[in-house]
């Protein structure tokens, strides 16, 4: 055994050695397999090939006959054993990531030497380790061990501690570090490094050796990486929800005598708990006395829900909160209070909201402390959107913490407010020039939930869940979500002590009901607002111009067109007092429908062009794609039907780039016009399919605006299709959506 190592480590082939030793090649193979000793002589020039210094030379020759151990106890040419645990469980999953860590591991002639595995707390980093390590091990014939340094604390205590994982005895040896060297360069080697984060200076001490013995790679697990020169960082990510549900079935499987089989449940539990390895294992051992349904609701609520693994496991695997406790526990106090108030986000979270939230004091640390939470796996980054993302069980240890400090109540109190100020800020839209429309309330989806549950389901203040509801009310309208807005609307009280926020709840709903095909409800509360003589105060001004234009709909709706100007002529007096494009926009359209229903199309392109314009200058891609859909409606009455045609196909899909779903549909419902008007009827009952089942997944009806003509278009194409309409339609509902395969449908 001592003989391959050391001919590996000069880089000879068996051959080779035995014409320098001057024997047959199948004595080499013998001795290197431990079937015969060599005599003293070939012993001597075992030890002149492999260049053993003169001060060994007779303990070399000793060693190498079995006469007697070395007298340094480190100095023999004994080859290292692997000494790596057996895994007592299947490894599910990661294939993909095991086959990238051998490509760039130098034992498998990969460029990587030192290859630092990082990934948050219960992400199964030690597993993969272990797993990438016995795979290269029995690969690339090199013997792996595991040095594991969950509880050494000092970058002095890694030498003794990969020695004794090395089964060498150091103890009479003045310098430790020559001896390790010394040892290690019997050849080959890879050392599983496991748990350094929590080890000051321990980078420092891993590239010493890699830099004074060329035959070593080591394979490091941690938290955060090392900044060692020449670390490959290897970031693992929580399994996939395939192999999540693989593990959990698995490791369920030996407790249940039956496995389960509702993967759908499963998969359920599997996202609560972010695909984290450690929290499905310790979910999985539940299964004995919980259903997987039950699992699911006692783990929404807290994470003690999963209990302990077994016996055998570390104190830091033992329980998910210890595992996460491991990592938070390594933290300063400031940025454990940062991470604290992190969890009362949703969602994910910037910097600047943390700084909104967390106590005054501690504003000026965010940006450190998150730097420092990212590099211990704590918190996730998005660079593009510039966003923080706490894994679900991360945020419920830290959520418990801020509880147990006292500081639960005030945090959400600021998130609310950051979260009414946020929305207030961006317009009631949240339309600004440099944002697209409806970024902020998409991206802050959960977080407005969070603020609303929190204000007006947990009541604890109403004032500004109001503020909050008004604020995000028209962009819930147009990502079509007016019916959860009338869901929230009788929490929020009786009490309109704030006029803007008042008017504004009600144009709101006025706007949903009308989307909702309750034309008359909403023409009564949209009275309510403007029976209100026209405000000098901006918002208020501006909620009066979103109601009368709602109202001015609603007698459209009715064939009230001259009611209809009239209120759309208020909305243009009202635009000098609030100057908020966004109306302005909304106005020129609808005085464009009266002009297109009055037949006078000249007048309704000229009305249309004007808010197109109006929306351009305030970089609203939603106002910009709606003016596209109402052109194609002026070329589909003039039978212009190739420009309505590509006019509605650019509207769709616009309008799904803003996030404004339905509207999107009610333009997809224009092109199925257009097409049955063309006369392409199984085109127009594909495009309906594909329609029909947008409005299905939506959960909201057609706009109103839209349902007759369709209703009429529609009709007509079953006429032509006959018995086939019904089928094309179905064909069509399972057709993509997407803009190029909508050209492709009607090229």
């Amino acid at each position: 055994m001592w003989a391959r190592g050391r001919r590996r480590a000069l880089d000879l082939t068996q051959h080779q050695m035995a014409e320098l030793v001057g024997c047959a090649t199948v004595t080499i193979r013998k001795i290197e397999a431990d079937e015969r000793r060599p005599s003293k002589v070939m012993a001597m020039q075992f030890a002149k090939v492999l260049g053993i210094d003169a001060g060994d030379f007779d303990g070399f020759v000793a060693a190498a006959r079995g006469f007697r151990a070395p007298a340094t106890g480190v100095g023999a040419p004994h080859e290292i054993e692997a000494r790596l645990p057996v895994a007592l469980t299947r490894f599910v999953g990661r294939e993909g990531e095991l086959d990238e860590l051998e490509r760039t591991c130098s034992v498998a002639g990969g460029p990587a030497r030192l290859i630092t595995v990082i990934g948050p707390p219960g992400v199964g980093k030690t597993r993969f380790a272990l797993e990438a390590a016995s795979r290269l091990a029995g690969r690339y014939d090199t013997p792996a061990v595991l040095v594991q340094l969950a509880h050494r604390s000092a970058a002095e205590e890694i030498v003794p501690a990969v020695a004794a994982a090395l089964g060498a005895d150091l103890g009479d040896v003045r310098d430790e570090r020559t001896s390790l060297i010394a040892r290690i360069r019997t050849g080959p080697l890879l050392l599983v490094l496991d748990n350094l984060e929590q080890i000051q200076g321990a980078g420092q001490v891993v590239a010493d050796l890699l830099e004074t013995c060329d035959s070593l790679s080591c394979l490091v697990t941690s938290r955060r990486p090392l900044l060692a020169y020449g670390e490959h960082e290897f970031e693992l990510a929580p399994l996939t929800e395939p192999a999540a549900v693989q593990l959990f079935i698995d490791r369920s499987s030996a407790l249940l005598r039956n496995r389960i089989a509702d993967h759908d449940e499963v998969a359920a539990v599997c996202r609560l708990l972010d695909g984290l390895p450690l929290a499905i294992e310790l979910a999985a051992r539940r299964v004995r006395d919980h259903s997987v349904a039950e699992l699911r609701e006692r783990i929404g609520s807290s994470l003690s829900a999963l209990g302990s693994g077994p016996l055998d496991r570390d104190g830091r695997h033992a329980t998910m909160e210890a595992t996460v406790a491991w990592s938070h526990h390594l933290l300063d106090q400031a940025t454990q209070s940062v991470a604290r108030h992190a969890a009362v986000f949703r969602g994910g979270f910037t910097a600047d909201a943390l700084a909104a939230v967390v106590p005054a004091p501690l504003a000026a640390s965010v940006p450190a402390a998150l730097q420092l939470l990212a590099e211990s796996s704590l918190v996730g980054t998005d660079p593009v959107l510039q966003r923080y993302q706490m894994l679900e069980v991360v945020r419920s240890y830290a959520l418990d913490q801020l509880r147990e400090a006292g500081e639960d109540l005030n945090a959400s109190a600021r998130h609310a407010e950051w979260m009414v100020a946020a929305l207030e800020a961006a317009g009631p839209r949240g339309v600004s020039a440099d944002l697209p429309a409806h970024s902020l309330p998409l991206v802050e989806d959960a977080n407005v939930r969070a603020a609303l549950t929190w204000t007006l389901a947990d009541g604890h203040d109403l004032a500004s869940g109001r503020r909050l509801l008004a604020a995000i009310g028209m962009a819930w309208y147009m990502m079509g979500r007016g019916e959860e807005l009338l869901r929230w609307l009788p929490l929020a009280g009786s009490e309109r002590d704030d006029q803007a926020v008042a008017v504004g709840l009600a144009a709101v709903e006025g706007l949903v009901r009308w989307s909702l095909g309750e034309n008359d409800r909403a023409a009564e509360v949209l009275r309510g607002v403007t029976s209100l003589a026209d405000s000098a105060e901006p918002t208020v001004a501006r909620w009066q111009a979103e109601a009368a234009g709602m109202l001015a709909m609603t007698h459209i709706i009715s064939g009230d067109l001259t009611g209809a100007g009239e209120m759309l002529s208020r909305c243009c007096r009202l635009f000098d007092v609030h100057r908020d494009p966004m109306p302005l926009g909304l106005t020129y359209l609808r005085q464009g429908r009266i002009a297109l229903l009055e037949g006078s199309y000249a007048e309704a392109a000229e009305r249309i062009e004007a808010a197109t314009e109006v929306y351009r200058a305030a970089g609203s891609a939603w106002g910009v794609a709606n003016s596209v859909g109402s052109l194609a409606e002026v070329a589909l009455a003039e039978g212009r039907l190739p420009a309505a045609q590509e006019l509605f196909l650019c509207a769709v899909d616009g309008l799904v780039e803003a996030g404004a779903e339905p509207y999107a549909v009610f333009r997809l419902t224009g092109l199925a016009n257009t097409l049955t008007a063309a006369g392409r009827h199984r085109q127009a009952a594909l495009v309906a399919g594909i329609a029909e089942q947008w409005i299905d997944e939506l959960g909201v009806p057609l706009f109103p605006l839209g349902i007759a003509p369709y209703q009429r278009h529609r009709g007509w194409t079953a006429d032509a299709l006959g018995a086939e309409f019904a089928t094309t339609v179905e064909e069509g509902r399972a057709m993509a959506r997407t803009d190029a395969a909508l050209r492709h449908l009607v090229a």
